[in-house]
């Protein structure tokens, strides 16, 4: 399989509670991470680069700029549309930002949620993963069972 760069966003700034971060998502998250340095591809994201928001410059332009460089690096996008701990969807409107730029940049897009909401998302998002057969959709539970499956995906587009 050929080896990618790819761009992992999602979630920071409402996963972080009482200044620790979710850890049901930073163990995804993590999972993830692990899963696509062990099969040889390079991971650029902020849950990493930033120790998952710890690290996060206090510039919020930079924040913004750091984004953007690593979406430019990167292959494909893999982007994070999780639940909470109460099976709510994180308020994340970076992740929507992410999502734009990785798609404006004919970036293939990766979207991960907790459970099976096509359908419930917006127009505009709905109508991206229509378009084109570079925004694909699977649940964690469907990648982790399969993330070759995914991830060829994503490698065949790029």
């Amino acid at each position: 399989m050929q080896k990618i760069s790819i761009f992992i966003g999602g979630p920071i700034t409402h996963a972080v509670k009482d200044n620790v971060f979710d850890s049901g998502l930073r163990g995804v998250i993590e999972r993830l991470n692990e899963l696509l340095v062990n099969k040889a591809h390079t991971v650029h994201s902020a849950y990493i680069y930033e120790n998952f928001g710890a690290d996060a410059p206090g510039e919020k332009t930079k924040v913004f700029k750091n984004d953007v460089e690593w979406i430019n690096r990167s292959d494909a996008a893999i982007i994070l549309l999780p639940d909470d701990s109460d099976g709510k969807p994180f308020r994340t409107d970076g992740t929507y930002i992410e999502i734009g730029i990785s798609y404006a940049k004919k970036k293939p897009i990766l979207l991960l949620a907790t459970k099976d909401c096509e359908g419930q998302f917006s127009c505009m998002l709905e109508g991206m993963i229509a378009d084109e057969n570079k925004v694909f959709f699977a649940t964690l539970d469907n990648f982790f069972a399969s993330p070759e499956t995914y991830i060829k995906k994503l490698t065949e587009n790029s």
